[in-house]
């Protein structure tokens, strides 16, 4: 009966977005409690005020679950770097793109120093090259599978973008493309539609777990601007401002005093900053999923691209240059269809769609 429940009300939905959004929640309650009537002194609330608040408190934890249910695209482009300002984008830019060429060179380095070995004919240089290649060996093993995750492979910087995050997801974007000539996020959302179970099953429960973390981080963040714009505001001296805006603060500061008798302003200031902290530690575990997710994606390509071949009643290519063309050419109709001109590719209908063959009519009497 609880699988049934869970089945019913959504895996996704509990463990991505309501478990976060019930924590966060509560120790938003905890932190900013004197500024919720009812609890400024919660023992001489009778019960069914208590009730009411406990009650208004699951509501919205429950309507803050499902609004990040349903945002879970923008959470993503959030922190793939797609909103950040231009003076913030464009450093961290070049920043991943510096951090890529330094990878690079490591690669390309032990790779030029395992054929020049054979020919060093001095034993003492030989002997050094050697360890130099072992160590350049085991980081560049690890390293080429890091950086061929995270991030485009590029001599462009503007081709990355502000987060690691974000290099991740579009390296595995590129992924298809670059193996394939397949455009990955026209075809992947149609590739969904026929995955095995297991495997939508494993993909589904990686993705709850990316999706997790990053509306942890989130609500983390949110949490520490407000308690730290609290905790601002009640530690500003604003006499030598002009009048009106001092007035305003005035007014601000004095609906702000008597709620700094269970925690300060200082306290405030020194709680938000901390759970921004927590809001980074947060999202960089996330770093760690998000390859595993990338994993699956590119995995998918792999595996089940023929699937969609089949499925869109296309034969089964015998070579990969003739399938780079196939799926160049299917990418492009998808894309534009015939308005940039007539497209050709070699449809096949599947035996199980063709039509059945008229029955003939039995016929009576003598003919």
């Amino acid at each position: 009966m609880n699988d049934s429940l869970i089945k019913d009300i959504g895996r996704s939905y509990i463990v991505s977005s309501l478990l976060p959004a019930s924590f966060f929640s509560m120790l938003a309650v905890f932190i900013f409690r004197r500024f919720l009537p009812s609890f400024s002194d919660i023992t001489t609330q009778n019960q069914t005020v208590v009730l009411s608040v406990g009650i208004l408190i699951l509501a919205f934890s429950m309507w803050l679950a499902f609004l990040l249910y349903s945002s879970v695209d923008f959470v993503f482009k959030l922190y793939e770097g797609y909103y950040f300002p231009f003076f913030l984008r464009i450093p961290l830019q070049y920043l991943h793109y510096r951090l890529q060429r330094f990878h690079l060179r490591k690669y390309f380095e032990y790779k030029e120093l395992k054929g020049r070995i054979p020919k060093i004919i001095n034993n003492k240089q030989k002997a050094e090259a050697e360890n130099r290649l072992d160590i350049l060996d085991r980081m560049s093993k690890h390293e080429l599978l890091e950086f061929e995750i995270a991030g485009p492979i590029s001599d462009n910087w503007k081709t990355f973008l502000p987060t690691t995050l974000g290099n991740i997801l579009a390296a595995s974007e590129l992924y298809a493309y670059e193996k394939y000539s397949l455009n990955g996020a026209m075809l992947f959302p149609r590739m969904s539609m026929i995955f095995p179970p297991e495997f939508v099953a494993a993909l589904e429960e990686k993705n709850n777990q990316v999706v997790f973390i990053l509306n942890s981080s989130l609500l983390a963040y949110l949490i520490g601007v407000m308690s730290i714009l609290i905790g601002s505001v009640g530690m500003i001296n604003g006499s030598q401002w002009p009048q009106p805006a001092w007035d305003i603060l005035q007014i601000i500061q004095g609906y702000l005093q008597p709620r700094y008798t269970l925690t300060t302003a200082y306290g405030y200031l020194v709680s938000g900053s901390v759970i921004l902290v927590l809001g980074y530690v947060i999202y960089r575990m996330s770093i760690s999923a998000v390859k595993e997710y990338a994993l699956f994606i590119r995995t998918s390509f792999d595996l089940y691209r023929f699937r969609i071949l089949r499925a869109m009643n296309h034969p089964v290519p015998t070579s990969l240059e003739q399938e780079k063309l196939v799926w160049d050419t299917i990418s492009q109709y998808l894309i534009t269809g015939d308005r940039l001109g007539e497209i050709h590719f070699n449809y096949q209908l599947q035996k199980e769609l063709e039509p059945l063959p008229a029955e003939k009519k039995k016929r009576f009497g003598i003919f």
